[in-house]
């Protein structure tokens, strides 16, 4: 990078800090954290609420309740007195309550099912220095990897800065769990935080200008959410697929993160590139550079865990930009045949990660014997749940085609709801806010009768109240939602012709938004993005990202040289006190 340019960043960041009291706080050394407690196990104080511990300080003025805030750090304490745990549950605005055996069973039981996860050394008092010397050791490689692709040709310098990483903000990746109550038996899902680690400059670099790629290629087999199942259902449905004998389906990939051997992403990843990249290069960066930079990301994947230092040998962890990108190419062509198959019978297939969704116009025992050649014939052999009927549920969403009928309504999870908030995947995590806004939007998008959506829309107010927000606070937040959509007298005059012309808005509103990501995600292939790491988050997080887009239109998008240049600004989530 020029020094120009580094000029012209350290202004901007000048400014942001001075305005904003530094908020950027990458090199803060959380040394009141406990080294051997993850933060999913953590609830700090002002989380716990009368057993909401979804809500937070600044959102006391709304809560309505004569009842005493319960101590969190006191309540804790006693769980755990009891050999209990309280934990973060995975995808989802609820703590979980469980034995402390339940918690170390399962998620031993994943690290030896899944074989992804070597222990390479116990941190002890005879190591007090290891994990530095480690990250010394790490960051020297990745420069000395960068260095000699620069020496050779394969890198420019401004690529070269975008993927380096400096050693006085690095630390090590740190591993947890979280219980998902969203799959049968509750499993434990692995939760790799990587924001810092020695790699993730050439993850986020690699990421930027691959996932453009892979957008465009796979764009009529992706579902983003579980909207796009039923907007799909009732385009087939108006196409006249749609039988009597019509059976839908889901496939879930066990453990698609971390069960893949890197030989294996590699091999799918090379044979993408080859495949959709013509010219043999992305910006000049040649296949062979971009695979030999993402085989030492995969290859290098260092993690604390219980204070021990493991390698992941399997997979990429949850945290890493690529994770989720390798693991679609993968699933891309895993699922090539499958598809050629229900393309070639007019039938549907989605996928969203390691979730598919499938119909199905012959019999039961053929779509069964189909699925099984599939997960036979391809190597390493998939750990597949499906579901074959009339009668489904994939994501959050419930479908159904009993006597001519098509429905589709919000699956609720009733071990979850009401006890605490609806959980929206492509809602941005702890921006309450909007969340009803958000509930009422997905409501919409799935629900395709007006007496199904008001079903809900009660619904999501009871679920409000029991949490303990006011009903004027919630009124207030529908209200602006129907008028958001064009809807003034939604108490009187909402009827099914009414509800029928909002929804429609909604789902062009929400394809708008989808498309606008994705061009987001095109343009940032051609962009230089500097991080601003920062300990704000949510609502907060969002303001602040809002607040500074006006000094980056001053001062990084006034030269035409730094025209294609962006500060963005991430949550740092807080780290164990031995990760660096």
């Amino acid at each position: 990078m020029s020094n120009d340019a580094m000029y012209l960043i350290n202004i901007f960041r000048r400014l942001v800090n001075e305005k904003y009291n530094n908020p950027d706080h990458t090199s803060s050394s959380n040394e009141n954290e406990a080294e051997n407690e993850p933060p999913g196990q953590e609830i700090g104080p002002g989380d716990v609420y009368l057993g909401y511990p979804f809500l937070h300080e600044g959102q006391q003025e709304h809560i309505q309740t004569d009842l005493p805030a319960i101590d969190a750090q006191y309540f804790q304490q006693e769980v755990k007195n009891n050999g209990g745990v309280l934990l973060d549950m995975f995808n989802s605005n609820t703590i979980y309550l469980c034995d402390k055996y339940e918690m170390d069973e399962k998620v031993s039981k994943h690290m030896t099912q899944t074989g992804a996860y070597s222990l390479i050394q116990e941190l002890n008092e005879t190591n007090p220095i290891y994990v530095q010397q480690h990250l010394n050791k790490s960051v020297e490689q990745v420069t000395s990897l960068l260095n000699d692709l620069l020496e050779r040709q394969c890198l420019t310098n401004i690529q070269v800065q975008q993927m380096s990483v400096q050693r006085s903000i690095v630390q090590m990746d740190y591993l947890y769990f979280l219980p998902d109550a969203h799959q049968k038996n509750i499993p434990f899902q692995p939760v790799m935080i990587c924001c810092l680690g020695p790699t993730i400059g050439i993850s986020r670099y690699m990421n930027r200008r691959l996932q453009p790629i892979y957008d465009q290629v796979t764009h009529s087999t992706t579902f983003f959410k579980e909207s796009n199942a039923v907007r799909a259902l009732e385009n087939y449905a108006k196409q006249g697929y749609l039988q009597s004998n019509t059976l839908f389906a889901t496939l879930h990939v066990n453990d698609l993160c971390t069960i893949l051997p890197h030989e294996q992403l590699i091999k799918a990843l090379q044979r993408f590139l080859n495949d959709y990249v013509p010219d043999g290069q992305i910006q000049g960066v040649t296949i062979h550079t971009i695979i030999e930079l993402i085989r030492y990301v995969l290859q290098n994947q260092y993690f604390i865990f219980k204070n021990k230092v493991y390698r992941q040998v399997k997979g990429c962890g949850s945290g890493q930009p690529l994770n989720h990108l390798l693991a679609n190419i993968y699933m891309f062509y895993w699922q090539e045949d499958l598809v050629k198959i229900l393309v070639n019978k007019n039938e549907i297939f989605g996928r969203c990660l390691d979730e598919m969704f499938l119909t199905w116009n012959k019999s039961k025992r053929e779509l069964q014997s189909l699925i099984k050649r599939m997960i036979h014939k391809k190597y390493p052999k998939l750990s597949i749940t499906s579901s074959i009927g009339k009668n489904i549920n994939y994501l959050d969403v419930k479908i159904s085609y009993i006597n001519s009928h098509l429905r589709s309504t919000i699956n609720h999870d009733h071990d979850i709801e009401p006890r605490g908030l609806p959980y929206i995947s492509d809602h941005p995590p702890r921006m309450y806010s909007t969340l009803i806004q958000a509930c009422l939007i997905r409501a919409a998008l799935i629900c395709s009768k007006e007496s199904d959506f008001d079903n809900e829309r009660r619904d999501i107010e009871v679920i409000f109240i029991k949490n303990g927000y006011s009903i004027e606070y919630i009124r207030e937040h529908i209200n602006q939602f129907f008028q958001c959509f064009h809807v003034f007298n939604w108490r009187s005059d909402f009827n099914e012709n009414v509800y029928d012309k909002m929804r429609q808005d909604i789902i062009e509103y929400d394809q708008q938004r989808q498309e606008m990501k994705i061009q987001q995600r095109q343009k940032e292939q051609n962009e230089l993005i500097c991080y601003m790491i920062t300990d704000l988050d949510g609502e907060e997080l969002y303001d602040f990202q809002q607040d500074i887009k006006p000094i980056q239109e001053v001062y990084l998008k006034t030269e035409r040289q730094f025209s294609n240049m962006k500060y963005e600004v991430i949550h740092r989530p807080k780290y164990p006190s031995n990760t660096k």
